[in-house]
């Protein structure tokens, strides 16, 4: 029994040491799913297959169809209209620059004439028991010691700093992926309505 479950566990071991690691793991992706893992976009699907599970499959891929082109026709119209009065990021990215933007508390040094390579240190807080850690921050490359900027492909709050220290604009910085004119065209298709079958 015993010697059963080593060999299962060798077989299990052995395939998945035959996946190459990009496709499994956040770290060797190379940026390209901009810090989702495969579990949350299952989790997205599940949740909007909610109430159809039980029908037969002819059924729940029509209720998905549906579901999709409802979903495609409002977040698009919303996308659009975003766009059309002026915004460069949907409100929710918005935010989230914003709020980064407004981080204090970092000490800028510049460490290249190039004004592209900076050292970002948080300033000591000890009656908060804080300890200040330092981080290298590239911008030219888009890079930074916390991995937040390569993960998500947009600046963290020690590359907006390195920017506002150097007078650049972060939004430069920005994957195209979250600007509103890259997301309207996801939304340029639409689901053709189907009759009855």
């Amino acid at each position: 029994m015993l010697h059963e479950l080593n060999e299962r566990n060798s077989q299990g071991y052995n395939y998945i040491a035959g996946i190459p690691k990009e496709k499994w793991k956040n770290t060797y992706d190379g940026g390209f799913r901009y810090g989702h893992m495969t579990t949350n976009l299952a989790e997205a699907i599940n949740s909007s297959l909610k109430g159809i599970r039980n029908l037969s499959i002819s059924a729940i891929v029509k209720a998905t169809y549906f579901r999709l082109g409802k979903l495609f026709a409002t977040l698009g119209k919303e996308s659009f209209t975003l766009k059309d009065v002026g915004h460069i990021f949907h409100p929710r990215i918005q935010k989230e620059i914003q709020a980064l933007v407004k981080s204090n508390g970092l000490y800028v040094l510049l460490m290249s004439c190039s004004d592209t390579v900076f050292c970002v240190s948080e300033i000591p807080r000890p009656l908060q028991g804080y300890d200040p850690t330092s981080y290298r921050v590239n911008l030219e490359e888009k890079w930074c010691d916390c991995g937040y900027f390569q993960a998500l492909k947009s600046p963290c709050q020690h590359a907006i700093a390195a920017c506002s220290n150097s007078r650049q604009d972060y939004k430069n910085l920005v994957d195209h992926v979250y600007f509103l004119h890259s997301v309207c065209k996801v939304y340029e298709m639409e689901f053709p309505a189907i009759g009855p079958y």
